[in-house]
């Protein structure tokens, strides 16, 4: 019974990684496929912040662990020109 059980999880990851590779498989996303295979990291992460908020909800209840966002450098220049937008990736 452990094999087969096993040999159903291999064959379970291994379409998962397949229909990942699928879901980038159009030109546009093609570069994401080597990222693929790490979804395997990616994806218990949820099971880690979720036991964190868990943990939060009922260690601070009323904690709310924000990121800041909108904080501006002292000589950022917001009224200035702003820089055209680029791709993060060159497109050939």
């Amino acid at each position: 019974a452990f094999w087969i059980l096993g040999g159903i999880f291999f064959f379970s990851e291994l379409l998962t990684v397949a229909v990942g590779m699928m879901a980038v498989a159009d030109d546009e996303h093609r570069f994401l496929m080597k990222w693929v295979p790490t979804l395997h990291v990616y994806w218990p992460l949820a099971s880690v912040a979720a036991l964190k908020g868990i943990a939060e909800i009922v260690t601070k209840p009323f904690y709310w662990d924000k990121t800041s966002h909108g904080h501006l450098h002292r000589d950022h220049d917001i009224w200035g020109p702003s820089r055209p937008f680029q791709r993060w990736r060159n497109r050939a």
